[in-house]
């Protein structure tokens, strides 16, 4: 059954086990309350209404309201961008579907670790992006827009960023790829920006090389068949006459294709008077005014973005601790080093790969799993020693593994052809999953194995 109460223009509707925020008034809006209900539906056909209620959920400090689904009533009228921003499309006669959305993301939120200190506000922003993909289980989609600074919105990084920081969110989202937590899928545009202000506002237009200025004028080549001359359509001009005539042979041009033709055109600068066909070609910023060589533009592919298994485990048991990476494994079994110690040895082999040309590979194993988040500190450790010893099983006795944490392995594979490769990592998955089936109830486990080559791997690789 459904229950409406009005609340300064602002209607709860209780439906089953969902309480809904129906928003009719932005002016009335207040963000805080969004704590205290499952989601907002805005029912309004004004892009600035959405506009401001995104800005004022998104950039909410506590995420029980920033991760508030919002969705918007179906309006013919709706903007694209407003449309897509939202968590649903929906009316104000059926719920069901609602309710059924709205419990999938609050499940959800329910497995986060809520990290609230960070290095940087980047990192935070990476890290509430993360949160916002996981909370949803969707893939991430820039949404074009003629308002952005750099013509895409950004779905929660454009509403925590000012609106002079846009082309922010894409430096933001080439770290997130950098570290793992998230995944490219299709490239479906490419915006340049402006590099010294980052907008991708400008005029295009050809430009004089020889003195810079924009006041081109375009002429026609003509071609005389018969003495072969070319040259600009003024050439053959006549002041009291509308014919053609061949300044070179005096013939008056009668009919284009049988006495001449107009292969190209020629630029002429009406400032310097200087003639030529290819221009250069440079851009005017709107925003700072700076005006170079179109050559000077940043390039920045758009894309559509997964949630890795690297990110999902980064949202469900926030971010490493230093204490993490610098604890050693508490184990005497040959090959199994604490992290620095792997990191020199990974150096090292890396340098000899690249006298000897070997074929050396480091492989990553990542865990999600919410039932591990019930076990105790103790029974955290010995889980991370017997995987690390159950790794290091199906490895050659001079190879060797590590632990970032419980949920983080590499291990490292000296000269391995492909089949071995193919192999580990199929029986790495298989029998991961099933100890941890073994030790942890209700298990959720998931098993990401990659494999790299050393030789791919920068001297930034960051564990």
């Amino acid at each position: 059954m459904i229950k409406v109460k009005s609340v300064n223009k602002q209607s709860l509707i209780d439906f089953e086990d969902s309480l809904f925020m129906l928003v009719e008034s932005v002016d009335k809006f207040d963000s805080g309350k969004a704590l205290y209900v499952d989601a907002i539906i805005v029912n309004s056909s004004n892009p600035e209404d959405y506009n401001r209620i995104f800005k004022a959920v998104r950039t909410h400090y506590d995420p029980d309201v920033y991760l508030t689904p919002i969705f918007a009533v179906a309006y013919k009228t709706l903007p694209y961008l407003q449309e897509n921003a939202c968590d649903g499309i929906t009316d104000l006669a059926k719920y069901e579907q609602l309710a059924k959305r709205v419990r999938d993301i609050k499940e959800n939120m329910g497995q986060l670790y809520l990290q609230q200190q960070y290095a940087n506000s980047e990192e935070g922003y990476l890290y509430k992006l993360l949160q916002f993909l996981f909370t949803r289980d969707t893939s991430f989609a820039p949404i074009p827009s003629r308002h952005s600074r750099v013509n895409y919105y950004f779905p929660l990084l454009s509403d925590l960023l000012n609106d002079a920081d846009d082309h922010t969110a894409m430096d933001i989202l080439d770290a997130g790829i950098k570290k793992g937590y998230l995944s490219e899928g299709k490239m479906f545009d490419k915006v340049h920006l402006c590099d010294n202000c980052g907008s991708a506002h400008h005029n295009l237009r050809e430009t004089c090389k020889n003195c810079g200025s924009v006041d081109l004028e375009i002429r026609d080549l003509v071609h005389h068949f018969k003495c072969a001359y070319v040259g600009p359509e003024t050439d053959f001009i006549q002041e009291h006459s509308d014919d053609l005539m061949c300044p070179k042979c005096h013939k008056i041009l009668r009919h284009i294709g049988n006495d001449y033709d107009k292969p190209s055109h020629i630029y002429v600068c009406n400032t310097c008077d200087d003639p030529f066909q290819d221009p250069g070609f440079t851009y005017h910023c709107m925003d700072c005014r700076d005006s170079k060589d179109i050559h000077h533009l940043n390039e920045h592919r758009i894309k559509n973005l997964y949630l890795t298994t690297k990110g999902k485990y980064l949202v469900l048991n926030g971010l490493p601790k230093k204490i993490e990476k610098k604890s050693g494994l508490a184990t005497d079994v040959l090959g199994i080093y604490d992290l620095g110690i792997f990191q020199s040895l990974l150096k090292q082999e890396q340098a000899r790969c690249t006298v000897t040309e070997g074929s050396s590979v480091l492989g990553e194993v990542h865990l999600t799993d919410p039932g591990m988040n019930v076990l105790s500190r103790r029974e955290m450790q010995i889980l991370q020693g017997e995987l690390s010893m159950t790794l290091k099983t199906y490895l050659n006795e001079f190879e060797m593994v590590t632990s970032v944490n419980p949920y983080c392995y590499y291990f490292l594979l000296i000269n391995p052809d492909d089949e071995r490769i193919e192999k580990i990592k199929d029986v790495i998955e298989y029998n991961i999953q099933n100890l941890i089936k073994s030790n942890v109830d209700k298990s959720e486990i998931e098993v990401e194995v990659d494999m790299k080559p050393i030789s791919e791997i920068g001297e930034d690789f960051e564990f």
